[in-house]
C-alpha cells in the first residue's frame, strides 16, 4: 500500500507558490508595460512634432532663398558723446563741462541733447559757447 497524500501536498503547494509567482509576476509586469506604452506614445509624438517643426523650418527658409533681399542696412555712425555719464549729469554739471569741448564735440552734445532731454539751459549754453569759439 501506497501512501501519496505526502506528494499531492507538495503538489498543492507547488500550484500555490506558482500562482503566487504569477501574481507578482502580473504586478510586476502590468505598470511596467504601461510605463513602457506612455513612453512610447511620448516619444511617437516629439518626434512627430520635430519633424513637423523641421519641415516647416525648411518650407521657410526655401522661400527666404527666392524672396528678394531687404534694402541693404544703413550703416549708421553713433557719435560718441565727449562727456562722460553725460546721462546721469545735472544741468549745472553739464553746463561746466562744455568749456572743455572743441565745435565739433560741442555740436555732438547739443545734437544729442536736442534729440533726447531737450534741456534750454544746456543748448543755451552750447550756443553761447559755439559764439564765444568763433
Amino acid at each position: 500500500m501506497e501512501i501519496k497524500v505526502n506528494e499531492n501536498i507538495k503538489g498543492d503547494e507547488d500550484s500555490s507558490l506558482n500562482f503566487l509567482g504569477r501574481g507578482l509576476q502580473f504586478m510586476i509586469q502590468t505598470p511596467l508595460f504601461i510605463i513602457v506604452g506612455i513612453v512610447v506614445v511620448v516619444w511617437e509624438t516629439v518626434s512627430k512634432l520635430f519633424q513637423a517643426v523641421y519641415s516647416q523650418g525648411s518650407q521657410y527658409s526655401a522661400g527666404l532663398a527666392g524672396a528678394k533681399p531687404a534694402a541693404a542696412p544703413t550703416k549708421v555712425k553713433v557719435p560718441i558723446l565727449p562727456i562722460d555719464n553725460y546721462g546721469r549729469m545735472e544741468v549745472d554739471e553739464v553746463i561746466g563741462h562744455l568749456e572743455e569741448l572743441s565745435v565739433a564735440e560741442l555740436g555732438v552734445v547739443k545734437h544729442f541733447e536736442s534729440s533726447h532731454e531737450n534741456r534750454g539751459p544746456i543748448l543755451e549754453a552750447i550756443e553761447k559757447r559755439l559764439a564765444a569759439v568763433h
